[in-house]
């Protein structure tokens, strides 16, 4: 529940079985960062050239994205009653 609702913090109505990267990319940067700062922030971070001193705002936001086969098959799975 707690991962859905830093989805819907800044995609509110979104569909959070169906997530795109900048979702997942933002959800993973939201449960290590938190959502005090700016969604903004983060976009730019990930988008920002290696070495720049703003990408520190999105690492771990940008390593559930490139496991992101795994973490969903995870989110999946805990999604599944009884689990």
């Amino acid at each position: 529940m707690h991962l859905r609702n830093l989805i819907l913090h800044d995609y509110p109505g979104a569909n959070t079985t169906n997530l795109t990267d900048e979702q997942i990319m933002m959800v993973g940067s939201r449960y290590n960062r938190g959502t005090a700062r700016k969604k903004s922030d983060f976009i730019n971070s990930a988008q920002a050239p290696i070495g720049s001193p703003i990408r520190e705002y999105s690492p771990h936001g940008r390593t559930i994205l490139r496991r992101r086969e795994r973490v969903l098959r995870l989110w999946s799975q805990r999604a599944t009653p009884g689990r």
